[in-house]
């Protein structure tokens, strides 16, 4: 269980600086074309991409307030022989309801951009930089 605890700490850290970097890229990359369809559905897809970082962020955030509050970094350090109780944080309980906030984004970009490209194709060119 301390190995998986180990991973899902790296991982969670990984991810922030991914999307750090992520968010870098895409400020000093050229503007990317906007796609040929309605305002109000390139001001939905324009909510969709913001609600992926912001809750992304939170997720790192309420990680960092658990173990901030808790005594999950002497767990990690090996100097406690069971896991902390993390039940009772309040930071903890969002942490969970966001993964699963950003589970339900994610597949809900991904249809979009299913159903994007199956209506008028170039979704994915533009989304994939291999594939230009």
């Amino acid at each position: 269980r301390l190995l998986i605890s180990r991973l899902h700490t790296l991982g969670g850290a990984t991810l922030m600086l991914l999307t750090v970097a992520r968010l870098v890229v895409r400020r000093r990359g050229p503007a990317v074309s906007p796609l040929p369809v309605s305002e109000l559905h390139r001001r939905g897809v324009g909510v969709i991409h913001a609600l992926l970082y912001v809750v992304t962020f939170a997720i790192g955030v309420t990680g960092f307030v658990t173990g901030a509050r808790s005594a999950w970094p002497d767990y990690l350090r090996g100097q406690l022989a069971e896991a902390p109780a993390l039940e009772t944080l309040a930071s903890r309980e969002a942490h969970e309801v966001l993964v699963f906030a950003l589970l339900g984004l994610v597949l809900l970009h991904v249809g979009g951009v299913m159903l994007q490209q199956v209506r008028q194709g170039g979704v994915l060119r533009r989304m994939v930089p291999f594939l230009k």
